[in-house]
């Protein structure tokens, strides 16, 4: 009912709705865990609610079922929902830095979940998101995180490679596995920042890959065609630089 609806959003939270959604989080219940952690992320899209939210401990309860939760397929509808949820969370610096406290592993945990989760599947398309949302930021934590999540590189390359060769071969792709791709393309635009990380890039051979992107179905989606861009010319300043030296 919420969807896209900020007025039907707005209704729903003035009825203490964070109180109740605290308690659900805390019942043992698959299905009611994904509409719940579903109607989070719905409204966690609101700077306000996300607030809100996480006054009322939503938050912390979002923490604690990601250490819980075990990566098995059953569990995977609402582990995507709750790298969502996370991901938005990480909108607001406050909320950011909560969520980056050592004592939850936060980025550990989701890439042990995007090492688990399917190839171009709902779940790794949200982690793939959240873990963006660690290390987009300009700042000294963020690029620790951007240190770390750089470990995934590899093998998110990988798959990008897999899409694009499977584009030009014809072969039908799922929406989910688009949106893998695009926010792998976010991932990598963030972790482009550090000059190491452009370096690992260059050794795997992403020079010739992103040329490939940028004329496929992702160099014309609006979400993606400028980070590319941005992504291409990042990796010739560093070869530039480096042939300086």
């Amino acid at each position: 009912m919420a969807g896209n609806h900020e007025l039907v959003r707005d209704i729903i939270m003035s009825f203490n709705i964070a109180t109740l959604i605290v308690e659900h989080l805390q019942i043992r219940d698959d299905d009611l865990l994904f509409y719940t952690l579903a109607l989070i992320s719905n409204l966690s899209k609101v700077q306000a609610h996300r607030e809100a939210l996480c006054r009322c401990q939503v938050v912390d309860q979002l923490l604690l079922l990601l250490l819980m939760v075990p990566a098995m397929p059953s569990k995977h509808k609402a582990l995507s929902e709750l790298a969502s949820c996370l991901g938005q969370f990480c909108n607001d610096m406050d909320i950011w830095v909560r969520i980056c406290n050592d004592k939850y592993n936060v980025a550990e945990r989701l890439i042990e979940l995007l090492m688990a989760a399917s190839l171009g599947g709902r779940l790794r398309a949200r982690v793939l998101y959240a873990l963006r949302q660690f290390c987009f930021r300009a700042n000294a934590e963020a690029a620790q995180y951007r240190e770390l999540i750089g470990r995934v590189m590899p093998a998110v390359i990988e798959e990008l490679r897999g899409v694009v060769e499977g584009e030009e071969l014809q072969s039908k792709r799922t929406d989910d596995a688009m949106d893998c791709a695009a926010n792998a393309i976010l991932l990598l635009s963030s972790l482009s920042l550090s000059n190491t990380l452009v370096d690992e890039m260059l050794d795997l051979g992403v020079k010739d890959l992103f040329a490939r992107m940028r004329v496929s179905r992702l160099g014309s989606m609006d979400l993606t065609r400028e980070r590319l861009d941005g992504l291409g010319q990042r990796i010739r300043d560093r070869e530039a630089g480096l042939s300086q030296t």
